[in-house]
Formats: C-alpha cells, sequence, structure tokens
C-alpha cells in the first residue's frame, strides 16, 4: 500500500477487456503504470485479441497486395476466417459466463461470511451488555441459571449426578435431587444406581 494513503483511498483503474474499476495491489506496486487489465483472465484476452488483431492486420495487406505469391499464400480462405472468428467469440463469451459465476460465488460467499461475522458481533453485544448489567445490579434475576434436567426448572444451585441404569450425568435442582438419591448423599438402597458428582453454582449471580 502506497504510504500515508489509506486503504478506501487506494488508486484505481478501469480495465480495457471488462471495463471493471480494479483498485491497486502489493503486488503492483513497481508496474502500477503499465498495468491495464484487473486479472490474468482479461490480460489472457487481451491478448488474443491483439493477436487476432495483428493477424487481421497481416490478412488486410496481403488481400492489398495481390501480385505477391507470399502474401497471398498467407491469406485463409474466407470461411475460415469467419470460423475462427466465430470460435473466438464463443471463446469469449464462454469464459465471461465463467468469470460472471465465479464472481457471483465469490459474492454468495462474502455475504455468508459477512452475516456470520455480524451475529458473532451481535452475540458478543450482547453478551457484554449482560455483564455490564450484572456488574451495575440491573441485571436480570435469572441471569447465569441453568435448567433442573429433571422438572426443568431454572436455578443458581445444581447437583450433578446419575440417576438411572444408562450412566448418563444430569444436573439436578435441590427439590429434584431428594427424589433421585432419596435425601442422602450417597444414595439409598431404594436408589441404587444414584452417585454423586459435584455442585454446579451460579457465579453470575453475586
Amino acid at each position: 500500500m502506497p504510504r500515508g494513503v489509506k486503504k478506501e483511498h487506494l488508486p484505481t483503474k478501469t480495465c480495457v477487456v471488462c471495463h471493471r474499476p480494479y483498485t491497486w495491489r502489493k503486488k503492483w506496486e513497481k508496474v502500477w503504470d503499465e498495468v491495464t487489465t484487473c486479472s490474468k483472465s482479461c490480460n489472457a484476452k487481451r491478448r488474443t485479441l491483439a493477436q487476432q488483431a495483428k493477424r487481421n492486420r497481416s490478412n488486410d495487406t496481403a488481400e492489398s497486395h495481390p501480385d505477391s505469391d507470399i502474401l497471398n499464400t498467407s491469406v485463409p480462405e474466407p470461411h475460415q476466417s469467419n470460423d475462427t472468428d466465430a470460435l473466438l467469440m464463443e471463446l469469449y463469451n464462454e469464459t465471461d459466463r465463467i468469470e460472471d459465476s465465479r464472481r457471483d460465488d465469490r459474492d454468495e460467499s462474502d455475504t455468508a461470511k459477512d452475516l456470520a461475522k455480524a451475529a458473532r458481533k451481535a452475540a458478543k453485544k450482547k453478551a457484554k451488555a449482560e455483564r455490564r448489567d450484572q456488574r451495575q445490579g440491573r441485571a436480570d434475576p435469572s441471569y447465569g441459571r441453568k435448567e433442573c434436567t429433571q422438572c426443568h426448572q431454572s436455578v443458581d444451585l445444581l447437583i450433578r449426578c446419575v440417576v438411572d441404569a444408562s450412566g448418563d450425568w444430569e444436573m439436578v435442582c435441590g427439590r429434584c435431587w431428594k427424589n433421585v438419591s432419596g435425601g442422602v448423599v450417597d444414595g439409598d438402597a431404594d436408589h441404587p444406581h444414584y452417585r454423586y458428582g459435584g455442585l454446579w453454582k451460579n457465579r453470575a449471580r453475586k
């Protein structure tokens, strides 16, 4: 990037092939004045068009000197020239179609990335606002709570334990804990599958 120039103020040019604007790039730093196309594809098109123009000029020169056998031998048949022009035109159209398709794909990808970025940014702002409200004592009383897997009530304290033969750990509130453990820390004979695994406390609550 040129020194002292912001990204949005970088110099721009218009591509001589696709006529779309393009911006200065680091790789063009030493040859920016010589750059006329925006991409390798357009550069290839420019070369092909230049070769075709040169070939047409050669044909015109040969036709203007009918007495020269050498020049006459280099003049293609009219139908061959027309076929070549048609093939070149078809090639240009196909290349344009591919470039447009790729550009559309890039635009869709950029849009999806922008939406995902905006969603992440909004989530961060929301979490930051909730933490600020919590520090200032203006937060929702239910902030930071988790649901009991038995009664689905949001509480500030949960007990981690196994309650059945599946062996899956569950987080239960104090009221449900009495039902799944019999009110005994290590369980009782009526609850053989019960196993204690610790406590969870809502640390967001002061």
